[in-house]
């Protein structure tokens, strides 16, 4: 599912015009099978990174065991050929040019797109309270989503990372042990300079597949109310294909592989099969 998901968003980012290099970075396990007919498409291998970056790897997942290796491998973004990137998971959907989000970088260490400050921490904290009282009055609603975000890497990034890690260890009862929480703690403690898009001035709709019904809401949303959205992420298990909103997921398909993939969706909704999984 995850090749799947990896080659449609290959092919959003280039339907929405998108010429910039994209670089797969290996998740583990096998290797994924990649549309060959793209330019501009490279997929990595760990020897591709420089040991600089291994030994940071290396450390953190040492350091955060009940993390995913696989999720920790985003960090390997600091540490490869772009001084300008944009990190994005395989469950999401461009929905617009990404080249147009990057001159938001011009003033700003980070950028994104997403309603995490809505959430008041419940992914990333145990006790959002005592983290506001600890790192300051917003440092809760500066949470954002490790899935996708913009980034203008620093040579002080890592450092951040790191010490980042430290407090999370000196304040073990505090917070959730996971990469996204590690990405919030470092970006309050080194004091990036980050902007939401989905935040005033900007007032950007969600990018949450959850918040939206079908693909009309998701128009009219754009056209009517004339609210720009950057992507579509289908985390949090919401992306199973059964609902209307999952067509997005399947956008780069035949039309009769993707019915058969719906079928097959819906069948095993029909049999219990994902409420089981």
């Amino acid at each position: 599912r995850s090749q799947g998901h990896c080659n449609n968003l290959i092919a959003s980012i280039r339907r929405c015009g998108c010429r910039l290099p994209i670089r797969v970075i290996p998740y583990g396990g096998s290797r994924a099978v990649l549309d060959g007919n793209w330019d501009g498409v490279e997929h990595l291998s760990m020897a591709d990174f420089p040991a600089d970056g291994l030994t940071f790897l290396k450390e953190i997942q040492a350091r955060i065991p009940q993390c995913s290796p696989g999720h920790l491998r985003r960090f390997l973004c600091w540490f490869g050929e772009f001084d300008e990137f944009l990190y994005s998971d395989n469950d999401v959907v461009a929905l617009m040019n990404w080249e147009e989000l990057f001159p938001f970088l011009e003033f700003h260490d980070l950028v994104h797109a997403d309603y995490e400050f809505t959430t008041r921490g419940r992914f990333n904290l145990r006790e959002p309270q005592r983290f506001a009282e600890l790192m300051g009055p917003d440092s809760v609603e500066s949470a954002f989503t490790a899935g996708h975000f913009l980034c203008r890497r620093s040579s002080r990034h890592p450092a951040d990372l790191l010490a980042g890690l430290d407090w999370m260890e000196a304040h073990r009862e505090l917070h959730i042990w996971h990469d996204q929480t590690l990405l919030h703690v470092a970006l309050v403690l080194g004091k990036w300079r980050a902007l939401n898009l989905c935040k005033p001035p900007h007032n950007w709709a969600s990018s949450w597949a959850g918040d939206y019904k079908d693909v009309l809401e998701l128009v009219r949303t754009i056209q009517v109310a004339h609210r720009p959205i950057s992507h579509m992420h289908y985390s949090g298990g919401v992306g199973n294909g059964t609902r209307p909103i999952d067509e997005l997921l399947w956008s780069n398909l035949a039309p009769e592989e993707r019915n058969r993939k719906q079928l097959r969706a819906l069948m095993g909704q029909a049999l219990g099969f994902q409420a089981m999984g």
